[in-house]
């Protein structure tokens, strides 16, 4: 009896450890997208439109608002240039993220402020709400999938 238990523990603790150490490192998981997602507002505030790009996925998809929707990298580029979208004024800040049980997709979300020039030269400041989900990449790391924001109305008194 002693010798069978020993046999089914020499097989079951290796298949145990093995599925211990495959599983994904979610709170680590979920920081390195809020850290993707600092690098991202940091890279368009360097870098303008061309900084907001580079995270974005190939196939990602963009959710604009009242306009349809924009699929693929190349689309997304045209429509930022033709609506003149150049990530100056544009910062944002997450608030929290969270990640698939398989560690290969997350979310992250948080608030904006986009601060540009009226055609007047005024100053003008819109805040809201986005949420922006990214797909683990096989090098590790994350690019942008699907971006979707919504500003916040401000009723006047």
């Amino acid at each position: 009896m002693r010798g069978i238990l020993c046999v089914i523990a020499a097989l079951v603790v290796p298949v145990l450890t093995v599925h211990a150490e495959d599983e994904p490192d979610l709170a680590a998981l979920r920081q390195s997208l809020i850290d993707v997602d600092i690098a991202f507002a940091k890279a368009t505030a360097e870098r303008g439109r061309d900084g907001w790009l580079l995270f974005f996925a190939e196939d990602a998809v963009l959710l604009p608002h009242n306009e349809p929707i924009v699929r693929g990298l190349k689309d997304i580029r045209s429509y930022y240039e033709r609506n003149g979208f150049t990530g100056q004024g544009l910062t944002w800040k997450p608030a929290q993220a969270e990640v698939s049980a398989a560690g290969d997709l997350g979310y992250t979300y948080g608030t904006f402020e986009n601060v540009t020039a009226s055609p007047d030269g005024r100053e003008q400041r819109r805040t809201g709400k986005y949420t922006t989900v990214w797909r683990r990449q096989e090098d590790g790391s994350w690019k942008l999938t699907l971006d979707i924001g919504s500003l916040d109305v401000h009723k006047r008194r």
